[in-house]
């Protein structure tokens, strides 16, 4: 039977019709399109994206804790070897990095343990008569009762992360705190002097020690080879040094205090030329904050120095030679405070007089590049307070007369450091010199518990 086009005029097409087989319409169906494989996907997807979320979190926290434990162990380690102290020191920033939430108890006083750190075995031990280390576990585990919650893989039936680290800072005997004498020549001291206060000694070429010294148990000597350290009579390193007080062990020997170290460097300035050249230009950065930096340099002649009353505030420079004078000289009894005074020759400093708040620059590279004559005070005698302290830097040797004291000074030589101080006249000194330091007269040597002129690393390092 033949089909007929509909529309008149057209030319007729055949058209082939197919059987409408049920595997066609299978394929042509979309409903129900989320099958087991889909499921699985989905449960993949979900799982991989808890995995990043809780472990992101999980190092999140694991950083926070490590970050708590170190600041917690640094703080000990500073007030060591005094543990009761330290313990006091590492809960309280313990609390200023947790906070009071869930993470408090992360560290308490059981996290923190007390001994000595062996620097060539990289090992912790808590047993110790002294200490001079300090570990700080910081944990959040199940067994502590503060596990890390987990998200998105409590799905798959994972509940919390345990995280605990630890982190230990060692006291090194090889470094000074506060306040040191660093020196690439000999150390040399008299007898019957009076150490306190975590102030110490390093010297490359050796030490000559006098007798019947007294030291507290953070007191440090420090040199390359214990075979250059020179001891009078039958003095050694088994001699009794401890004074037998709370801050020093009756059997404190100097074997307890000393330590070889052959990477001892000091610090000093050797190009003095460089830094007087920063310290006349009153932008520079360094400038000490009692100088007025919208004022210009005062240029003097040597001679002058004597006459001069120094403005506080201003910047000097000494010129010397010829009929300037080769030696600029403060008078006796000279008070000068708040300026900064540039020489190109020796300075000299007047009997009995007084510097506070000052920076001294000799630029003459001989002996007494800077010379203080008896009773020189320098720094204000302010039971360590922020200020009033002098620095000192000089081309050539600094040396000091009799009963010297000082307060917060920072002295940096190229050549030789030789001091005779005031019983009692040390208080936040801080040396280093590429020749040797020489104590001629008996002193007490203590360091400032917040000095800040001291220019060497501090000690306290942490080694996790």
């Amino acid at each position: 039977m033949s089909r007929t086009d509909p529309t008149p005029g057209k030319k007729r097409h055949a058209m082939t019709y197919l059987p409408d087989f049920g595997y066609q319409r299978f394929w042509r169906d979309e409903r129900g399109t989320i099958t087991h494989f889909a499921l699985t996907v989905m449960l993949l997807v979900a799982l991989f994206s808890g995995m990043s979320l809780d472990s992101t979190n999980a190092w999140r926290v694991r950083y926070m804790l490590q970050s708590a434990a170190d600041a917690a162990a640094h703080a000990a380690a500073m007030e060591l070897p005094d543990t009761g102290d330290a313990l006091e020191a590492a809960l309280e920033l313990a609390t200023d990095n947790l906070g009071t939430g869930v993470n408090s108890a992360a560290i308490t006083s059981d996290s923190v343990e007390f001994g000595s750190w062996d620097n060539d075995t990289r090992t912790f031990s808590t047993s110790a008569t002294i200490a001079d280390a300090v570990r700080v576990t910081a944990t959040r585990s199940s067994e502590n009762a503060n596990p890390v919650p987990t998200f998105l893989l409590r799905l798959a039936g994972f509940q919390s992360w345990n995280i605990q680290v630890d982190s230990v800072a060692w006291r090194s005997a090889g470094d000074c705190s506060n306040a040191d004498i660093s020196t690439n020549g000999v150390f040399e001291l008299d007898a019957d002097s009076d150490f306190f206060n975590g102030f110490c000694v390093e010297a490359l070429a050796g030490m000559d020690l006098g007798g019947d010294n007294l030291f507290d148990d953070d007191n440090r000597l420090s040199v390359a080879d214990f075979n250059d350290v020179t001891f009078p009579g039958s003095v050694g390193m088994a001699s009794n040094v401890g004074r037998g007080s709370g801050n020093s062990s009756a059997g404190l020997t100097y074997s307890d205090i000393f330590n070889e170290n052959a990477d001892i460097s000091a610090p000093y300035t050797a190009d003095v030329d460089t830094l007087g050249d920063l310290y006349l230009n009153p932008l520079y950065e360094g400038q000490p904050a009692y100088i007025n930096v919208s004022s210009t340099t005062i240029t003097i002649d040597a001679d002058d120095v004597k006459y001069t009353s120094f403005i506080p505030g201003r910047i000097y420079e000494v010129v010397c030679g010829d009929s300037a004078g080769d030696t600029a000289q403060f008078f006796s009894e000279a008070f000068v405070t708040g300026v900064v005074i540039v020489s190109e020759c020796r300075l000299q400093l007047g009997q009995d007089a007084v510097f506070q708040d000052v920076v001294l620059v000799s630029r003459e590279a001989g002996s007494n590049s800077v010379y203080a004559a008896s009773g020189v005070q320098l720094g204000e005698d302010d039971e360590c307070a922020d200020g009033g302290g002098v620095s000192i830097f000089a081309a050539g040797d600094f040396l000091a007369d009799s009963d010297l004291e000082a307060y917060g000074t920072y002295v940096s030589a190229v050549g030789e450091v030789q001091i005779a101080a005031a019983e009692g006249g040390i208080e936040g000194i801080a040396i280093d010199a590429n020749g040797d330091v020489t104590f001629t007269e008996e002193g007490d040597f203590g360091a400032c518990n917040n000095s800040t002129s001291n220019a060497t690393e501090v000690s306290y390092l942490l080694v996790k």
